[in-house]
């Protein structure tokens, strides 16, 4: 696999996108790429759904495992999505009790429609994400040296729509997508309507005025240029020594350095893959010791063979002692003996409630109450541990027991959800964990 394909689905089966050779130097654009095309080659995904939730949020405490959570929270709850979505996250900036998180998500079953696809058409997918998020990343790639001022409008002119993206240094501030009416195109009305809403936005929600907009897309050299800098009072910003296609597909170009946290790729597929690179790394190696494990093979041979004998002696000897065993026990004592090996192993496998409050108790103190306990059997030797723990003392010495408490159960459960209330009036917190063991 000596090349890579960064694509974009422009019907079924059908996707538009580069071709470039492994250190991206190179590249090669194709108008209509069939699935079939991408057999045994490396993929990335490039979706573009006009539904999307981004959002730059404040999130109590500092532990990763509970930022995921409140921000996958945070994403559900929006009620935007017919359907389950998929959150990425990436954390800003860690303040004294919260972090500042960048939040994104868009429907999942649209992620695991292309990744069926591509699967069935054995091709390798190594990224999946979306098109403001890798557009962001080829503006922060580009414009990482530049003296800039921030935040920045992109304004993104595709045929069927477009799409405004704006930017801080750190993360996208904020995203929309405007259809266009095909048959009447872009309109410049609409388009500075749009961007002067969004320049109030910003204002108003970030206290950030905008400093420029940079103009992007196949329809961009349709706009007239002195007008809106005229109608918006802002700089159209350009760049010289960039390549035309990347002005034309930034999202294709960012996703050449795509940051890990923008890829919606499953966690499963992302392990897979990163075993599946170390082997290819690890191939040269296998095989140059390959000659040598032969040569070894050879010494070894009959000292292994010598060996083999003494093993099947001792087996030989093994099931002799067994049989008579068996033999001299009457079969009731043979029963006895089975239905405790049966009682072991399921004691060994099940959830021991006494050890679960042992550890529990090496973890508490005196400003903590245990509310709620509940715990129940899911089945496949798991089980699910409902836990209401209320938490006395200021809302920042809660927050700080909730960060040790999550990190605690976090390394030895898996923290299906969990919900934190503080109540000023009371002066104490509640703590609800849903955890998996």
């Amino acid at each position: 696999m000596d090349s890579i394909w960064i694509i974009k689905p422009l019907k079924e089966n059908l996707f538009e996108g580069f071709k470039f050779d492994k250190k991206f130097k190179n590249f090669e654009f194709f108008s209509e790429i069939e699935v079939s095309q991408l057999k045994n080659q490396r993929v990335y995904l490039i979706l573009e759904p006009q539904l999307f939730f981004v959002e730059i949020v404040e999130i109590p405490g500092k532990i990763r495992e509970f930022i995921r959570i409140q921000a996958e929270n945070r994403v559900k709850e929006s009620g935007i999505f017919l359907s389950p979505p998929k959150t990425i996250y990436k954390i800003l900036e860690t303040l004294e009790v919260s972090s500042k998180v960048f939040v994104f998500g868009i429907e999942e079953k649209i992620i695991n429609t292309y990744l069926e696809k591509l699967r069935k058409a054995q091709a390798r997918v190594e990224v999946i994400t979306h098109k403001l998020l890798s557009t962001f990343c080829w503006f922060k790639r580009v414009f990482a040296y530049k003296d800039i001022n921030y935040p920045v409008l992109l304004v993104i002119l595709d045929p069927t729509g477009i799409w405004y993206l704006a930017v801080s240094e750190k993360a996208p501030l904020y995203g929309k997508f405007s259809p266009v009416d095909e048959f009447i195109g872009i309109s410049p009305q609409a388009l500075l309507g749009d961007i002067l809403t969004l320049k109030d936005y910003l204002y108003r929600f970030f206290r950030e005025d905008l400093k420029g907009l940079i103009l992007l897309g196949k329809e961009k050299e349709k706009i007239g240029k002195e007008a809106l800098i005229e109608a918006t009072k802002l700089p159209i910003i350009n760049l010289t020594s960039i390549a035309q296609e990347a002005y034309i597909y930034p999202e294709i170009f960012g996703a050449i350095e795509l940051e890990p946290e923008f890829n919606f790729l499953p966690y499963l597929e992302k392990v897979f893959l990163n075993q599946i690179k170390w082997i290819e790394k690890l191939t040269p190696l296998f095989l140059g010791l390959a000659s040598l494990n032969f040569l070894l093979g050879i010494v070894f041979y009959k000292m292994n063979s010598d060996l083999e004998e003494k093993i099947d002696l001792e087996l030989l000897s093994t099931r002799k002692l067994i049989n008579e065993i068996s033999y001299k026990l009457p079969e009731e004592s043979l029963q006895k003996i089975k239905t405790y090996i049966n009682l072991e192993k399921e004691k060994i496998a099940s959830f021991r409630l006494d050890e679960f409050l042992i550890w529990l108790s090496q973890n508490w103190d005196n400003k903590l109450v245990l509310k709620n306990l509940k715990i129940e059997n899911v089945g496949n030797n798991t089980s699910k541990i409902l836990i209401d723990i209320e938490i006395r003392g200021d809302f920042l010495s809660a927050q700080k027991k909730t960060d040790e408490l999550i990190k605690d159960f976090g390394r030895y459960f898996k923290i299906e959800s969990s919900n934190f209330n503080f109540s000023g009036k009371e002066n104490k917190a509640t703590l609800s964990l849903s955890l998996i063991k």
